[in-house]
């Protein structure tokens, strides 16, 4: 609306709905308050509940055991006959009596406890309904507040002739709930970094699990090579991973230049480890390339780790951050929201003004909310947690065995690169 005069004949148009919105607000604003306690006491009417079942079933197996050994007692006519016989008649009448008086005692308490149950029973019940009113009139009430904000939005969103106050108010509130989301966006950056570096890291483990396999099939080999050049490929893919998946976090880390120095030192450590392997053709070369492999893993894990604290570190620092931008989010919010309600009353006047109403829910908990956005789902997500694939190269033909064998070293080292990068992997299993 470009004028006043379009201003406030909207407002007009709209104190009817804006009266009847805040009339409803007003009578479920104890909604919340209500349901918070009252969630307290049906979690404690369930526990007081669940304890009192226990207690009824425990009195209804003593009063099973107690009736069984009254009755022993009361329809036993040769143990009666017995200590009738041996002049005892007394004490045994005695002591059946004395069953008796504990049985029907046991029996009248588990008569008390069923109407104790019986009564919690009642009361959880009426509180499990008196709780789904309870969360129907919050709903309502959370719908209400949604309708104010669509409206006063629609009405006062951007410039508002005649009313500078409220365009400095708004203002201040546009540029909160900017730095709030700001932050929220930093705190998603850092999760998506811890995630990428937990792909990476687990991509570094495997491959070192790779190569010592690499390094054992090459010890434990005494003519042939293949099954250590197949799991020294394999290392090498999962370095390739592991740097592939690291270099996903450089538009993160910009402008925090102490974790793009740790990142650069993660590189480098990976693509020594992937040069060393690469170079490795005979069994001397597979055994020093794996321990050099090996080494330069070790540290890029290490700096994989220091990478994840300093990450991590940053997070909680902006969640604490939130906090604060949270706070003056909603307090900008509601000093906006009431000089909005106080326009309707100067224009409308008093026929169609909103009641009186103060600020019933404190949004500052939501404005901590960090909503997280869908990610790519990464090719190697689930490889990251699955444990190493025992590979297994074919049989290698005879013909090339002899021929190997017939061969220096230096040119079988050759046939057997030739052979490892020519011959697919396949799996035990296939």
């Amino acid at each position: 609306m470009t004028n006043e005069a379009d201003i406030k004949a909207a407002i007009l148009d709209c104190a009817s709905e804006n009266s009847s919105l805040l009339v409803k607000l007003s009578s479920t604003s104890t909604a919340p308050s209500l349901l918070a306690g009252h969630e307290k006491h049906l979690t404690a009417l369930k526990a007081n509940l669940s304890e009192h079942t226990v207690i009824l079933q425990k009195l209804k197996d003593g009063v099973d055991s107690k009736f069984k050994r009254h009755r022993k007692l009361r329809d036993s006519t040769t143990r009666r006959f017995i200590y009738r016989a041996t002049n005892m008649l007394a004490k045994f009448d005695a002591k059946a009596m004395k069953e008796e008086r504990e049985y029907f005692d046991l029996l009248n308490e588990q008569s008390k406890a069923e109407k104790r149950r019986l009564l919690l029973q009642r009361d959880y019940n009426e509180a499990v309904e008196q709780q789904e009113l309870l969360e129907r009139e919050v709903q309502e009430h959370a719908k209400t507040h949604a309708r104010i904000d669509e409206l006063y939005e629609r009405l006062f969103a951007g410039p508002t002739p005649g009313f500078p106050r409220e365009d400095e108010r708004e203002h201040r509130f546009y540029a909160a709930r900017g730095k709030n989301e700001t932050i929220k966006e930093a705190i998603r950056s850092r999760r998506q970094v811890r995630r990428i570096l937990t792909v990476s890291q687990g991509h570094v483990k495997q491959a070192k699990i790779a190569l010592r396999n690499a390094d054992q099939k090459a010890v434990d080999s005494v003519f042939f090579l293949d099954d250590a050049f197949a799991r020294l490929r394999r290392g090498n893919e999962l370095i390739t991973d592991a740097i592939n998946s690291t270099g996903r976090i450089e538009g993160y880390l910009a402008p925090f230049l102490e974790m793009v120095a740790v990142k650069v030192e993660v590189d480098s450590y990976l693509k020594a480890s992937k040069s060393v392997v690469d170079t490795a053709f005979t069994r001397e070369n597979i055994v020093a390339a794996v321990a050099s492999a090996l080494a330069s893993l070790s540290k890029a894990e290490e700096a994989l780790e220091r990478l994840a604290t300093l990450t991590k570190q940053k997070e909680e620092k902006s969640l604490e951050n939130i906090k604060g931008t949270a706070r003056q989010v909603e307090d900008s919010r509601q000093e906006l929201e009431q000089f909005r309600k106080s326009i309707f009353e100067k224009v409308a006047g008093f026929g169609e003004a909103a009641p009186a109403y103060t600020e019933c829910c404190d949004r500052t908990e939501g404005f901590c909310e960090v909503s997280e956005e869908a990610e790519e789902e990464d090719n190697y997500a689930e490889e990251m947690d699955a444990p190493i694939e025992e590979l297994v190269a074919p049989v290698p033909d005879p013909e090339v065995n002899s021929t190997r064998a017939a061969l220096p070293d230096h040119e079988n080292a050759e046939v057997t690169s030739q052979l490892s990068v020519e011959i697919p992997l396949r799996r035990k299993d296939d």
